[in-house]
């Protein structure tokens, strides 16, 4: 199951896609928080949690998540800035198969057990999901990969430097080429391995052959 999900959302190995999870509290109160998510089989989920976090403790307890996938903003917006303004009598409902609720207007939701935790520091643990059960109520959605965005602002800032350093505006130049060098960075951390990283380098290379 868990392969035949991830090719109908379009998801590739080791590329981190941005999804909410949602658990409960001790006393069943629902959290929803954003979380990054990746396979590196297509097959099992990964998720690298801080210890402090409300969703850790949550899934630490109840051995499990179900992870929501959207496209929505708003959603991010109100999970992290803004969560007194989630209404959870209308946005939450009980999931069938693990111990977390489903956010409502997530176009996807997977229902996750653990299968391992394991320790990075002493601040972080990655988490090993095994899908239960997930349902597309939108077959065209994806989840969001900061990758691709990154990788285009990349290729425009790469034209814009080369117009600038012709045109003497060199401090222009290096402000884009700053900028391109901290999306190179995100993109090798967040899709590593894939085509994505593959672009980012070849358009640093051209970049760095730009004299300003």
């Amino acid at each position: 199951m868990s392969a035949e999900i991830f090719e109908k959302l379009k998801i590739i190995p080791n590329c981190i896609y941005e999804t909410i999870f949602t658990t409960y509290n001790t006393d069943f109160e629902p959290n929803a928080a954003p979380i990054g998510v990746s396979t590196p089989d297509m097959k099992k989920i990964i998720a690298k949690l801080y210890t402090s976090s409300q969703t850790y403790r949550n899934i630490l307890e109840k051995k499990c998540a179900v992870i929501n996938i959207t496209n929505d903003l708003s959603l991010f917006y109100k999970t992290t800035i803004d969560k007194k303004s989630l209404d959870k009598e209308t946005i939450f409902k009980k999931s069938k198969n693990v111990a977390a609720p489903i956010l409502i207007p997530a176009s996807t939701y997977i229902e996750a057990n653990v299968e391992s935790i394991q320790s990075i520091d002493k601040n972080r643990f990655k988490i090993i999901f095994r899908i239960v059960h997930a349902e597309i109520m939108d077959p065209c959605a994806t989840p969001i990969c900061r990758a691709p965005n990154l990788l285009l602002e990349s290729i425009i800032h790469a034209t814009r430097i080369e117009i600038y350093a012709r045109n003497g505006e060199q401090k222009k130049a290096q402000q884009l080429i700053n900028q391109v060098k901290k999306y190179r960075e995100i993109i090798n951390r967040i899709a590593k391995g894939t085509n994505y990283e593959s672009l980012m380098n070849k358009t640093w290379k051209k970049v760095q052959q730009v004299q300003i």
